[in-house]
């Protein structure tokens, strides 16, 4: 997509979710499209989110250690840090959690956080980029309703999977 199209792109998908979500939004973002984003959420807040152990993109010879939130929600609770224990895909020696072949996976336990921070029990959160699911699963064991979004077929079967796994455990659990 080119830089404008894209540019289009989230500019609608702000329209909308300023309809639907009204104006409470949370995006989990890399840190090469973060100008991009926060250009169309100028009211939005940023939270950095520091990667400990790799380097997952380099621009201008600059190692880009980072990733970022944009947030339009106010919290629930207080936190100071958000993510001193929280390993992201491929960082570290230890991190243990399921990858699923997506490349931009975030973690469950953020994104856990996240909606714990910014949602309460019986909420509705809309996922457009749903990809392997991790929303869906952090929503399912909040008890936080959802709604998610993917294009491609292989990320939803994953994404399906993972939502009746988590959905069995409950039942035991329960």
């Amino acid at each position: 997509m080119s830089e404008d199209g894209y540019r289009e792109f989230i500019t609608n998908l702000k329209t909308e979710w300023d309809r639907v979500a009204n104006g409470r939004v949370a995006i989990v973002l890399g840190s090469e499209i973060l100008k991009s984003w926060w250009d169309i959420f100028p009211d939005a807040k940023i939270i950095i989110v520091k990667l400990g152990a790799i380097v997952l993109t380099r621009r201008q010879n600059m190692h880009l250690q980072w990733k970022a939130i944009l947030t339009t929600c106010i919290s629930n609770k207080f936190s100071t840090d958000l993510w001193e224990d929280i390993r992201w895909p491929g960082e570290g020696y230890f991190f243990n959690e399921p990858r699923y072949g997506h490349p931009a996976m975030t973690p469950l336990k953020l994104m856990k956080r996240l909606v714990n921070l910014f949602t309460k029990e019986g909420d509705i959160v809309l996922d457009p980029f749903m990809g392997v699911g991790t929303t869906a699963v952090a929503c399912e064991e909040l008890n936080r309703r959802y709604i998610g979004i993917e294009l491609n077929p292989d990320y939803c079967r994953i994404g399906e999977e993972r939502i009746k796994m988590v959905k069995r455990q409950v039942k035991i659990f329960d």
